[in-house]
């Protein structure tokens, strides 16, 4: 149930995230179960599964950007008619741009004389990341606009990945920026792993916005500052909510009489 209703939710903000979500599940199971993910049996029953991601796709691609109202005037209302609409899915793929094309885009630009804003789009994303309680004015701002703004590209949802962005942020000095970023993600994970791996469930967590942030192909640098910001939210709650439990164990706890009572 648990698991139904979590890849419902995540469902609701993209069929990347739900696949994401799903092979993590999977992920975790197997290593919760001390099993051998990479069996010929898995591979079989991976194949048989494949149809269903490619039927959920055609869901999730029919019924996108659509209001109640319009579902009814949709050519693909009825659930098996969208279920068997491959042209929704292969069509989402042929009009989607190339990573690599967005990537070509940055390097053009600055090859034509569009100096990058060295740190710019970082700091914007470290200001986007800051929770609102804590900064109740603060204004967000896409970074894929920005950077869009930035190189006179037109204002579109891009295929971002970190490479194109800290291209975009830091022009060549990304060579060393982006290996920097990623061994600085990795082994600041680890620390913080180890910490907590006497905590099973807080352990769990964290993993998932591991595997999570780095099954993410799409994801622009933002995503490493919110990954943290993530972490350190949940190690607060997780530990807060751990000592209300072991304050209100102690106090449930009735005090021992130290004599034996007189016969």
């Amino acid at each position: 149930m648990l698991l139904a209703n979590t890849l419902l939710i995540t469902a609701i903000y993209g069929r990347r995230l739900f696949f994401f979500q799903l092979f993590m599940f999977v992920i975790l199971y197997f290593v919760h179960k001390n099993k051998n993910l990479f069996s010929l049996k898995i591979l079989k029953i991976s194949i048989l599964f494949l149809p269903l991601l490619f039927m959920f796709s055609n869901i999730y691609q029919s019924y996108r950007g659509l209001s109640p109202s319009a579902l009814n005037r949709y050519q693909h209302g009825n659930f098996w008619d969208a279920l068997t609409n491959a042209d929704a899915t292969i069509t989402n793929l042929q009009e989607r741009q190339a990573m690599w094309k967005f990537n070509y885009l940055i390097v053009s630009k600055q090859a034509e004389g569009d100096y990058p804003p060295y740190g710019a789009i970082a700091w914007q994303a470290i200001k986007n990341a800051i929770p609102r309680i804590f900064w109740p004015a603060k204004k967000i701002y896409d970074l894929d606009e920005m950077t869009a703004n930035l190189y006179g590209l037109p204002v579109t949802d891009y295929p971002t990945n970190n490479f194109a962005m800290t291209q975009a942020d830091f022009g060549c000095f990304s060579i060393i920026i982006f290996p920097l970023m990623i061994f600085a993600i990795v082994y600041s994970i680890g620390i913080i792993s180890f910490l907590i791996k006497k905590h099973a469930t807080l352990f769990l967590i964290v993993t998932g916005f591991l595997i999570k942030y780095f099954l993410s192909i799409e994801a622009s640098y933002a995503d490493s500052i919110l990954l943290f910001r993530d972490i350190i939210v949940a190690i607060f709650c997780y530990f807060v909510g751990y000592l209300f439990l072991r304050l209100m164990k102690k106090r449930s706890i009735k005090p021992r009489h130290l004599t034996q009572p007189v016969a």
